[in-house]
């Protein structure tokens, strides 16, 4: 048996910021009555939030390990720079600062 993904990747830019004119929004509920728990800054902000998230985070390795890697993933994750992966790259930024202790 195959099964068809039916994600369309076409609208994917890989390895770019991620460049929707939508926001990024995290909901529940039902269609209509949706609540919105967390919107990501707007695409045209990325790039600065980013250039912010990473002069931080090479300057943070004297912070101890375990916070520097749970700050690091989240402040990542908030920023959500890209369409697809955010949560891999995340986590791999995690490790990253795991490692430097």
């Amino acid at each position: 048996m195959i099964i068809v993904d039916q994600f369309d990747r076409s609208r994917l830019r890989v390895g770019q910021w991620r460049g929707n004119s939508e926001p990024m929004r995290i909901v529940s509920g039902a269609v209509g009555k949706e609540k919105v728990h967390y919107e990501a800054p707007p695409s045209a902000r990325v790039p600065d939030e980013m250039d912010r998230f990473i002069t931080w985070f090479n300057g943070s390795r004297s912070m101890p390990g375990a916070i520097r890697a749970g700050l690091a993933h989240l402040w990542f994750e908030c920023i959500h720079p890209f369409s697809d992966g955010n949560g891999r790259v995340g986590r791999a930024i995690a490790e990253k600062a795991l490692a430097n202790t």
